[in-house]
């Protein structure tokens, strides 16, 4: 019954025909070479569902992921569990002169270092659309779905994605992505929380070496639950 519901609410957000005969988000111009294929950065003072949702993006995209500002320790504990790398920094020198793709927010206000806001190129995000969202001279692709989570509108994609024969998600990126979820939702149990969640959770969750939804989650909350080192004012901005 779930995977029929899965079916049902892919085809309706993602046409699978024009999945088909196209690699990704983007138009080819983008992906022509290396230097080209765009970074995806999330917003300043990152958490799980920002940090993995580039990851994941980029591992489908074929683009570069990119962290706007230090990791909080539940991101930390993210990476390490599922053997991730940490991203670089979006101010490394590496990015100078690339485009870029934001994640899991639209705001000019919230741009990482080194972001170059007239070289964003896509938006990926599940929030509402902010007073300084980004405006450019050009149309660019914008996802943006009312769900719960940044994470499950890339996980949805790379599920549609593998369903149509494409690569099966990397076994680190799909924990990555249902940490995302799981984080940003609350276990599920957020009132931001939305069917589509659900769905993509029980999808997500047979593609890791996770047993348990809801100790994962316990593991999650406990790291987030370590302040330890942080200042007055990163508290504050903490999500």
């Amino acid at each position: 019954q779930n995977r029929a519901l899965f079916n049902s609410l892919i085809q309706r957000n993602f046409r699978l025909d024009s999945l088909k005969n196209k690699n990704s988000l983007f138009p080819s111009a983008f992906l022509e070479g290396d230097a080209d294929k765009p970074v995806f950065v999330g917003h300043l003072n990152p958490d799980v569902d920002s940090i993995c949702s580039a990851i994941a993006a980029a591992a489908l995209e074929g683009g570069t992921a990119a962290r706007p500002g230090p990791l909080n320790a539940e991101t930390e504990f993210v990476l390490k569990r599922f053997r991730l790398e940490y991203p670089e920094s979006s101010d490394s020198a590496a990015f100078a002169d690339r485009n870029w793709c934001l994640v899991d927010h639209n705001s000019l206000d919230k741009l990482g270092p080194g972001v170059d806001p007239d070289k964003i190129v896509c938006v990926i995000d599940h929030h509402q659309l902010q007073p300084d969202t980004v405006r450019l001279g050009l149309p660019i692709p914008f996802l943006v779905q009312p769900w719960g989570s940044c994470n499950t509108l890339v996980a949805a994609r790379f599920l549609t994605k593998s369903k149509i024969g494409g690569p099966p998600i990397p076994k680190d990126v799909a924990g990555c992505m249902l940490a995302g979820i799981l984080s940003d939702t609350l276990n599920l149990r957020s009132p931001t929380t939305t069917v589509y969640d659900r769905v993509v959770v029980e999808q997500l969750v047979g593609q890791t070496d996770v047993e348990s939804i809801d100790g994962f989650a316990k593991e999650l909350f406990r790291a987030k639950a370590n302040v330890g080192g942080l200042s007055d004012r990163e508290l504050v901005q903490k999500d």
